[in-house]
């Protein structure tokens, strides 16, 4: 099952849950795990939790209705085995310990913690251990693992930062914060339903990048050589393909400054606000959609090997003559400005019947 690791320095107000051992995949059914060790430990709602695992753990928020649990940390320790003679717990008023005499591991333990709104929570597992938050209200939650999955879902904080060395992330349901940061490395990857933040920061090595809403001030994507895919994003975007990736962007209305030293570009857009740019800087294509194009692209200038535009576009613009590579430009009396770069590849400008879908 589990020993006992070495234990860290306490900081002053905090509880902390320490576990050790290693080797565990993705988080098994509860249903078919037996409970054998339940801890309460009733606390000061105003500290910070930090755990520290081998094994899975999952923390959900207490129970609202159960007026007796808004003060109290609850833990649950789920196996296949049956022995509770196994496991000791030990409290003192600033430490949970939950030890254990079976050296054996068992990739099946889960820990369960239940929690009181508005605590601090941060978690850290080893190896494969997989964390899972969801349904919390709290200042702050970090959420680090080295191999196991992070999954999180219907979280609200003024922080969150989510990090694996190269396990997956994924955020279900709908993320507010102030500030967001998901990292992860090697081929981890990286998917997100809902973001509502006024700051958020996403960053794989090799994983794809997947987002299904984002509406944060200031958003940044970046990839060593990963694909991204990115619907209903809005406002400020800065993107970086590093060395080789695609880009694909459903939806989009904002400011974008999106560079690639290699790949394919295909977006969908209905604004370009202040200086929008997208630049490939080796081989690539970029093919952009935008509704209602007369009304809706800006000032505009393109450079590419080839290049094609929409007919209502191609009549108010013109060819730089005898240029290569191609250059083509679209006087609009507008601030606003679009500038994109494919030299060594094609440009594709068109509209599109295709709506906005917010």
């Amino acid at each position: 099952m589990f020993s006992v690791g070495r234990l860290r320095v306490l900081h002053k107000c905090l509880k902390i849950l320490r576990l050790s051992c290693k080797d565990y995949s993705s988080l098994p059914d509860l249903k078919n795990l037996n409970v054998v060790r339940t801890v309460e430990k009733v606390i000061d709602t105003n500290t910070s939790i930090f755990i520290d695992s081998p094994i899975h753990v999952k923390v959900l928020p207490i129970d609202v209705n159960d007026l007796k649990a808004h003060n109290k940390l609850t833990m649950t320790l789920y196996s296949k085995g049956q022995d509770t003679n196994d496991f000791q717990v030990k409290q003192t008023s600033k430490r949970l310990e939950l030890l254990n005499k079976n050296k054996t591991p068992d990739r099946n333990d889960v820990c369960l913690v239940h929690v009181p709104y508005k605590l601090k929570v941060q978690v850290s597992t080893s190896e494969e251990a997989s964390v899972h938050l969801s349904k919390l209200e709290a200042e702050e939650f970090i959420v680090k693992t080295q191999k196991g999955t992070i999954n999180i879902a219907d979280l609200k904080a003024d922080n969150i930062k989510v990090e694996s060395a190269s396990g997956n992330i994924e955020a279900e349901g709908r993320l507010q914060s102030s500030n967001i940061e998901m990292t992860s490395g090697l081929n981890g990857s990286i998917k997100c339903n809902s973001i509502m933040a006024n700051a958020f920061h996403v960053t794989t090595h090799a994983g794809p990048i997947s987002v299904n809403s984002c509406y944060s001030d200031s958003s940044h994507f970046i990839t060593l050589m990963g694909n991204i895919s990115l619907k209903h994003l809005h406002r400020t975007v800065k993107i970086e393909i590093i060395q080789k990736g695609n880009l694909h962007i459903q939806g989009f209305s904002g400011n974008l400054e999106a560079t690639l030293k290699s790949g394919d570009v295909f977006m969908h857009a209905t604004e370009f606000t202040h200086k929008s740019s997208i630049f490939i800087h080796e081989k690539g294509k970029v093919e952009l959609l935008v509704h209602e194009i007369e009304k809706n692209l800006p000032k505009t200038n393109l450079i590419a090997d080839k290049i094609k535009v929409d007919e209502k576009i191609l009549k108010k613009g013109r060819f730089m003559d005898d240029s290569h590579p191609m250059r083509f430009r679209y006087e609009k009396d507008r601030k606003n400005e679009l500038h994109i770069v494919c030299k060594n590849g094609s440009i594709d400008l068109k509209e599109t019947d295709l709506p906005f879908i917010v």
